[in-house]
């Protein structure tokens, strides 16, 4: 997977079978981007499955760094309280390895919601388990953690069954 920064909204739609990809290849605070795009779009294709980051993977930015932009999903994750990082740049954190505590860095991964999941509301859920979150996976060193959950919709966030 590759993160493709076209620099405003593409002509492309989900489900696009992309056949030719150029441009240059950039890191964004350690985030590796293709900007400055070209693309050819040839009929469509089947969205790939998610790859389920859990607790033995959250940790591990070897094994991470190979999703990077992919489709990833957590699941049973508890909303940790919200910190800085939410009211400056509307990430949140949940806790993905059950054996860590949500005050810390380690088990944890941030996720972004603001823009494509408008309707869901970080601070009403803060302390509950949500049965899944699924978006990009992104990269950003100044965060912490620095591993970033991006939903794409609010069909991304699955609250727990009651």
């Amino acid at each position: 997977s590759i993160y493709v920064y076209s620099h405003s909204r593409p002509a492309v739609a989900v489900g696009d079978r992309i056949a030719a990809l150029s441009g240059t290849a950039d890191e964004f605070y350690g985030f590796t981007e293709l900007s400055f795009p070209s693309w050819k779009v040839d009929g469509t294709a089947e969205v790939p499955s998610p790859v389920l980051i859990d607790a033995t993977s959250v940790d591990d930015d070897n094994a991470l760094e190979q999703y990077e932009s992919a489709l990833v999903e957590v699941d049973d994750v508890v909303l940790c309280p919200l910190g800085d990082g939410f009211y400056s740049y509307g990430q949140w954190a949940v806790l993905v390895d059950p054996a860590a505590a949500c005050g810390g860095t380690a088990g944890l991964i941030n996720v972004v919601s603001a823009f494509a999941a408008a309707g869901f509301d970080p601070e009403a859920h803060v302390g509950e388990t949500l049965a899944s979150v699924r978006g990009n996976l992104r990269f950003h060193s100044a965060a912490d953690p620095s591993w970033i959950i991006y939903v794409r919709s609010e069909d991304d966030i699955a609250a727990a069954a009651e």
